[in-house]
């Protein structure tokens, strides 16, 4: 069953009077056969959840989660254009498992812009601003 956009923001409307300051939305849908939301699907996720973040009238921190590494056929260049399409979606902070190296942390790391970005590698965190 793939959960829409909508389904990603009531959560963070129910939760306002009970000092919820932050949520992470994954790209992942649960399924073993399809283990990933199609791009387009997940970005709207984010957006709407963006949104419902910053209807909320306090600070409130989106985490959004580019899971492609952790999964069969591992591409670099498509957790980078997942996690750069989170951005532009409104996530306030990302975050991508599972990458192989330091050397892939430092590529995702220069192609994003937000101010936080977290990368595991082996349970690790290897990077934030």
């Amino acid at each position: 069953m793939l959960v829409r956009a909508p389904i990603c923001s009531s959560p963070l409307i129910s939760e306002r009077g009970f000092g919820l300051v932050g949520c992470t939305i994954e790209d992942t849908t649960g399924s073993q056969d399809k283990p990933l939301y199609d791009l387009s699907l997940a970005v709207e996720r984010i957006a709407a959840a963006a949104q419902a973040a910053r209807a909320l009238g306090f600070p409130f921190i989106l985490t959004a989660r580019a899971h492609n590494l952790m999964y069969a056929n591992p591409i670099l260049d498509e957790t980078i254009n997942r996690l750069q399409a989170f951005e532009r979606a409104g996530a306030d902070v990302l975050f991508a498992p599972g990458l192989p190296d330091l050397v892939a942390a430092c590529n995702l790391y220069r192609s994003i812009k937000t101010s936080e970005f977290y990368g595991g590698h082996q349970r690790k965190v290897l990077f934030g601003r």
